[in-house]
């Protein structure tokens, strides 16, 4: 199999990883940081600290949660020595801390997927991105961070399994493609609001590739958790 990009790494076990591209990815694993250095890191600490201490201040909760980038959790899937993932920007973020970074509603991700990604994939293997099992996992940490309740039987929601081309299996030639189970996780909730970009998006010769700068949002009236007006 010959690469068509050379921002992607064959791994171990057919995982494929973003190596180059806009977001410099290799970099942000070197010791000084690369394109994301301790002192930039040391800003986004201070900025997190005192948004804990404002929403404290009200009496509200706070989290902060920082989604790992794929070699992060399965870099031990490297076919060869191509980063440190213990270099990795969130835990360069946790050291910085300098104590229990949970204390100022920073939620770690990493030491949990690493305990769970040889049992389950979280990540797509093919792609850069969650699969369902991670963002579940994500979605069921957050709520604990927050302390709300989780939603019942998101893991029974309907599902359609398909073979599909990621965006990192696209890049390859020839192609690979990868089962993917496309959960139908709407049930309850209604859509209010879009803005323009999803609208976009959504039309059929974009295939509903709804992405970067997409906001859209949704009411549940089913949802287990109140929302409390001021």
């Amino acid at each position: 199999m010959s690469l068509t990009s050379l921002h992607v790494h064959k791994g171990l076990d057919d995982w494929l990883f973003l190596t180059g591209g806009s977001n410099f990815v290799t970099t942000l694993y070197q010791s000084d940081g690369g394109h994301l250095p301790d002192a930039a890191l040391a800003r986004w600490r201070d900025t997190i600290m005192a948004r804990k201490a404002r929403c404290d201040a009200i009496g509200a909760r706070y989290a902060h949660i920082v989604i790992p980038e794929k070699l992060t959790i399965y870099g031990h899937k490297q076919a060869e020595p191509l980063v440190d993932p213990d270099l990795a920007p969130g835990l360069r973020l946790i050291k910085l801390f300098g104590g229990d970074p949970a204390h100022y509603g920073y939620v770690d991700l990493i030491a949990l997927m690493r305990a769970h990604r040889d049992d389950v994939d979280l990540y797509w293997r093919t792609d850069t991105h969650w699969n369902p099992v991670g963002c579940l996992l994500g979605y069921e940490t957050l709520c604990d961070a927050l302390g709300l309740a989780h939603t019942d039987a998101l893991d029974q929601r309907p599902f359609v399994d398909d073979l599909r081309l990621l965006d990192l299996g696209s890049k390859l030639e020839p192609p690979v493609y990868e089962p993917v189970r496309e959960v139908t996780w709407l049930q309850d909730a209604k859509r209010v609001y879009c803005n323009n970009v999803v609208r976009l998006l959504e039309a059929h010769e974009y295939g509903g590739e709804i992405h970067v700068g997409s906001h859209a949002i949704f009411r549940n009236p089913k949802a287990p958790n109140a929302c409390k007006s001021a």
